[in-house]
């Protein structure tokens, strides 16, 4: 009975061997796929940072052109502005001179107005 007992625990300890062995190799085998998925993620990682960073850059240079524009633009608003507004003030100066050409002869008119009429007043008496 000792010898089946012995047979018996050597049968259990070469399946513990066994199974161990599995372990073991389902472990190596678990570390490699592991290592591969986090090689592989690392590596996505990179690419997407690098097209986060290119988008970036090309956001960036969209953003310049369009201040670039927009200053163009805000320029050339003021230039048409300015001219506008010199137009306006040149074209009341020249309605302030005509009107003050007309206000200079409306006095004149008044002025030889009181002369006829005093010269006149003085005639009659």
């Amino acid at each position: 009975m000792d010898a089946a007992i012995d047979k018996l625990i050597d049968d259990m300890n070469a399946g513990f061997r066994e199974v161990n062995a599995r372990i073991d190799g389902l472990r190596q085998e678990t570390s490699a796929q592991i290592n591969a998925l986090s090689q592989q993620t690392s590596a996505q990682i990179a690419e997407l940072r690098q097209q986060t960073l290119d988008q970036f850059k090309l956001l960036d240079a969209k953003i310049d052109d369009s201040r670039r524009e927009s200053i163009a633009l805000i320029m050339q608003v003021q230039r048409e502005t300015t001219a506008r507004i010199d137009a306006l003030m040149y074209e009341s100066q020249r309605r302030i001179d005509r009107n003050d050409a007309q206000f200079r002869w409306l006095v004149g008119l008044i002025a030889a107005t009181f002369v006829g009429t005093a010269s006149l007043l003085l005639k009659a008496m």
